[in-house]
């Protein structure tokens, strides 16, 4: 996508929050992303496909600058979006981290049968 059509991009996603989008430091890009990637690798999953071709764009991660993942417990968090597959997700949390040690947040009641 060019610069105008990441603009418009970014425009539709923050115009459901009140607040503006604060800019970051590459550094801090950097520490969400690696530490989201190492904690989500240490549960079972794997990125997505289109991560490798871009990873590099980050450059090097300093593991030193490291965040923590998870609620505030540090369990596993899952906000569902429309191109998951809960039941997937539900059935890896659970080998890695047992039932009931990690939360999910599902799209809608309906959906709530899957988490249990």
């Amino acid at each position: 996508m060019n610069g105008s059509e990441c603009e418009q991009f970014l425009a539709r996603i923050y115009q459901a929050f009140e607040e503006p989008p604060q800019a970051i430091s590459l550094e801090q890009a950097q520490a969400i992303v690696f530490s989201a990637l190492e904690y989500a690798e240490k549960l079972g999953f794997s990125p997505h496909a289109d991560f490798e071709p871009v990873r590099d764009f980050l450059g090097e991660w300093d593991p030193n600058n490291r965040i923590a993942c998870g609620d505030k417990e540090g369990n596993p968090l899952f906000f569902c979006g429309p191109y998951d597959h809960p039941q997937a997700v539900v059935d890896t949390l659970t080998k890695a981290v047992g039932a009931g040690n990690f939360r999910v947040i599902l799209p809608s009641a309906a959906d709530e049968a899957i988490a249990r």
